[in-house]
């Protein structure tokens, strides 16, 4: 109808870039310029990506909303976290929380088999992960880091190559089923749902466990954790960092952005000067922390390079509670459509008494400065061709085999070999477009 908001906040994935594009050549998104006079709307622009790869014809239409995580260099919380106090009780910690790959499997069997914890055979489980990443963490991601990169499809030697075909893919899937069949992986977690592995960590029933740690989950698990659990301390949760068979740590880098937001072709230049006007205040760490928090002076002050509650302690919740009769806050999520507050887990005093924010930290660091990341390739993700367009790197298709072939495959080598065959053909018109086009 062409009756668009002054401003939409989309949650955009890079796989809608067609979408986007065709809006921007109907006439109804407003191209971003004249920003130079805001300079931390122009720091904010200058430091994504993605609206680069997202031009058309040379020209900017999306505000990129940051994930706010650039201080540790956009590096996931994503990996495992275990039960330090199991390992030690067993004789297999290591202090630095640095493992091989067959350290971490010993840990999980040996929690198994002799339950350290006494939370009984039936409940036990020595390796699992939140159902968003099953089966991939357990593995996968693991075995391939540096091997494969991100989007389905790898340039090596010049030349794009299905992700699939590598022979380490196949590889990983065999370890993967090697885990599930010797009861290593929690049986149940191809079949989960929800947020149940992670409710069943916090239970005490998991030994290492792979999700998304960030700070506040971390910081809920701890204090779950040693509320419901006698004796156990906050550090006896922790990250595990663990070493591939190929002797490398794997991590996530991701897309710098949660979503965008586009502004409206008809909206005058003297309203989104405006905006980009209040935007770039937004973008102060004074506005930062009111986006978080609320009112300077009222709800908070600055402290150092950091923050303070200005709020009442509370000694039971270990807590600042805002104060019943203060004006109330509106929340953050009016300001998402300039970016998200992530990071501000590293910083939030309210979870100091777990040391999460801290450890977050230090672990997204660590990972920035060993691991071989996996990174998000704008340029592959944003290539638009006939039968890329349309087939994709078949990723569904992969995981429903993959989980088949863990699950209850007596032949995982033909079973995986056989589906490639079936995609061949289809992937290989694909691969020609990519060498084609994307040099």
């Amino acid at each position: 109808s062409g009756d668009v908001p002054d401003v939409t906040y989309w949650d955009m994935s890079l796989s809608m870039a067609n979408d986007y594009e065709k809006w921007v050549r109907a006439g109804l998104i407003k191209e971003i310029k004249g920003i130079d006079k805001y300079p931390n709307v122009k720091k904010h622009m200058d430091a994504m990506r993605v609206d680069d790869a997202l031009m058309v014809d040379g020209k900017k239409y999306i505000w990129p909303c940051s994930k706010d995580t650039t201080l540790v260099g956009d590096i996931s919380c994503r990996g495992f976290i275990y039960r330090k106090d199991w390992a030690r009780k067993l004789g297999l910690v290591k202090e630095d929380d640095i493992y091989t790959w067959e350290e971490m499997v010993e840990i999980a069997q040996q929690c198994v088999e002799k339950d350290p914890g006494g939370v009984g055979k039936n409940n036990i489980a020595g390796l699992a992960c939140t159902t968003w990443a099953w089966p991939s963490s357990l593995g996968i991601e693991q075995f391939t880091a540096g091997v494969i990169g991100s989007g389905g499809y790898t340039k090596k030697d010049g030349k794009w190559e299905w992700n699939a075909r590598a022979p380490e893919y196949l590889e990983a899937i065999k370890e993967t089923k090697r885990l599930y069949d010797e009861g290593i992986i929690w049986v149940d977690n191809p079949l989960c749902k929800g947020d149940e592995p992670s409710q069943k960590f916090t239970a005490g029933e998991i030994a290492v466990y792979y999700d998304n740690i960030f700070a506040y989950n971390l910081h809920d698990k701890r204090t779950k954790m040693t509320e419901n659990i006698p004796g156990l301390k906050s550090e006896d949760i922790a990250y595990m960092k663990v070493k591939t068979p190929y002797g490398k740590f794997a991590a996530i880098r991701d897309t710098e952005f949660w979503c965008v937001s586009l502004f409206s072709a008809k909206m005058p230049d003297a309203k989104f000067d405006r905006l980009m006007k209040a935007w770039d205040w937004m973008l102060t760490d004074e506005g930062y922390f009111t986006r978080q928090i609320g009112i300077r002076g009222i709800d908070w002050e600055f402290d150092g390079d950091s923050v303070k509650y200005l709020w009442p302690y509370n000694e039971e919740t270990k807590r600042y509670e805002r104060p019943k009769d203060n004006p109330r806050f509106i929340g953050s999520v009016c300001y998402h459509p300039i970016g998200i507050t992530e990071g501000f887990g590293f910083l939030d005093p309210n979870i100091k008494s777990t040391n999460s924010g801290k450890d977050a930290y230090d672990y997204c660091k660590w990972c920035e400065e060993n691991a071989t990341l996996i990174a998000p390739n704008y340029e592959l993700s944003t290539f638009k061709a006939p039968n890329k367009d349309k087939y994709g790197s078949f990723g569904s298709d992969m995981r429903d085999t993959i989980i088949q072939i863990i699950i209850s495959s007596t032949d995982p080598d033909k079973d995986w070999n056989d589906f490639l065959k079936s995609k061949e053909d289809k992937i290989n018109l694909v691969i020609d477009e990519l060498n084609a086009g994307l040099k």
